[in-house]
């Protein structure tokens, strides 16, 4: 594993005491809960049967919450680790905690469903603008490079002998043949009209696409992962206030950014944005 700047590690050790504490409390209660039931099943009538029964009552639904707690840490931690794991060669560095907005009237828990919805709204975006497709002018220039390419390859090899003439064709694979490649022929054949009648079907899947070209999509890609990340390390921020000010415990989101939960980024990143 990576080591870690001195305030991500204070924090990763906090969050594995979260996890362990919420382990012991899981074992605790299930102790109570054998021992109450151990009581009743000795005395199911005695004078103290009624207590009991509630005691095993509450207990459980205790349990409950303490298992569901500590599956979210040991799932939070996972995660975590794993990230650790992948980025056991990068150097990382500490950041300044993001201060949380908060609106008028707004709570911390409020705040946090804005900042979510907003993250969700960015990946949608994100998933959209990888998926753009190329402008038509850019489209046509590949159709162009693929006409060259196939005509460049279909061009026959042909053989002259005193009495015949013999004909061969570059095959799909590195050999020759007798029998031609149709895609490459036909391009041979009429580059021009072959490019033409392929540019005519492109126009057709025109649509309504998002269409980008590479140093623009790069360029949207970049804005949209620096916002994610802004908004990101704002929601950790909100989730410690709402533990500090609140007492109030939010379960993280699965797919939460390890780097901002730890409050961390890449060193050779901040040297890019310097």
């Amino acid at each position: 594993m990576t080591d870690l700047p001195k305030k991500a590690a204070a924090k990763w050790s906090r969050l594995l005491r979260v996890e362990a504490d919420a382990q012991a409390l899981t074992n605790s209660c299930l102790r109570e809960l054998s021992e109450a039931n151990r009581l009743l099943d000795n005395a199911p009538h005695g004078p103290r049967a009624p207590s009991l029964r509630a005691v095993i009552i509450e207990g459980r639904a205790r349990l409950v919450e303490l298992q569901q707690r500590h599956r979210e840490a040991a799932a939070l931690n996972t995660h975590l680790l794993r990230w650790l794991e992948r980025n056991r060669s990068v150097e990382l560095e500490d950041l300044p905690a993001a201060r949380p907005r908060l609106l008028k009237g707004d709570t911390a828990v409020d705040a946090i469903a804005r900042v979510r919805d907003r993250i969700a709204a960015l990946r949608g975006e994100h998933t959209a603008t990888e998926g753009a497709m190329l402008p038509i002018g850019d489209l046509k220039a590949l159709v162009r490079s693929h006409v060259q390419t196939l005509a460049e390859r279909a061009r026959p090899k042909i053989a002259a002998a005193s009495d015949k003439v013999e004909v061969t064709f570059r095959s799909k694979g590195e050999g020759w043949s007798n029998k031609p490649d149709l895609e490459g022929l036909l391009a041979w054949l009429d580059p021009a009209a072959f490019e033409a009648r392929l540019c005519e079907e492109l126009a057709g899947t025109a649509g309504t696409s998002l269409r980008l070209s590479p140093e623009e999509k790069s360029a949207a890609l970049s804005k949209l992962r620096a916002e994610m990340d802004a908004l990101e390390r704002e929601e950790e921020a909100l989730i410690e206030m709402a533990i500090d000010t609140n007492g109030v415990t939010i379960e993280r989101r699965a797919s939460a950014s390890p780097a901002a939960i730890l409050g961390v980024r890449q060193k050779q990143q901040a040297r890019a944005m310097a």
